[in-house]
């Protein structure tokens, strides 16, 4: 928790923390900013992995066959109009955040929120979690890659050297 608060502080933007469960997400941390729009979601809610900044993240890094073996059992259907639904568009997409590091979702969860996330990965560099901001206005994309995606890729990478340091030692 201290990362994300120190997160949220930084860029005063909500932070999510979510685990893969089957072909969802579910939230185990969430710490608001001062919006008042904000994704209805408390921590033990799940969304589709495949729809979210969060999910996409943890499916990017995961071995290619796992995550087509999660997409195969997936219901690919739009939260919004802005959802990425098609097979072809979300491996698209995982091809570009294992490139950047990060995944962008611009309103594919709810119109008017984007997502900036990065995994959390073990020793063994296997996703286990990911972290987002979640932000209710637009965005240029030298905000996204130039301010806020450094700052989500810094804190996945603290929490994951973190969570080795501790089953290491």
């Amino acid at each position: 928790m201290p990362f994300l608060s120190a997160l949220r502080d930084r860029v005063q933007e909500s932070v999510n923390m979510v685990i893969l469960d089957g072909t969802d997400v579910v939230y185990v941390a969430r710490l608001l900013n001062s919006d008042l729009m904000t994704l209805r979601v408390n921590v033990g809610s799940r969304m589709p992995a495949y729809a979210t900044s969060l999910g996409r993240s943890i499916l990017a890094f995961l071995p290619s066959e796992e995550a087509a073996s999660i997409l195969d059992r997936s219901d690919l259907r739009a939260l919004t109009a802005w959802t990425l639904t098609t097979r072809a568009a979300i491996e698209a997409s995982l091809v570009e955040i294992r490139a950047k590091g990060y995944a962008y979702n611009d309103q594919g969860v709810a119109p008017g929120l984007r997502g900036i996330a990065a995994p959390v990965l073990d020793a063994a560099a296997r996703p286990v979690a990911s972290i987002n901001l979640s932000v209710a206005r637009p965005l240029t994309e030298s905000e996204v890659s130039g301010k806020l995606a450094p700052e989500v890729i810094k804190t996945a990478q603290e929490i994951s050297a973190r969570a080795v340091e501790l089953h290491v030692g």
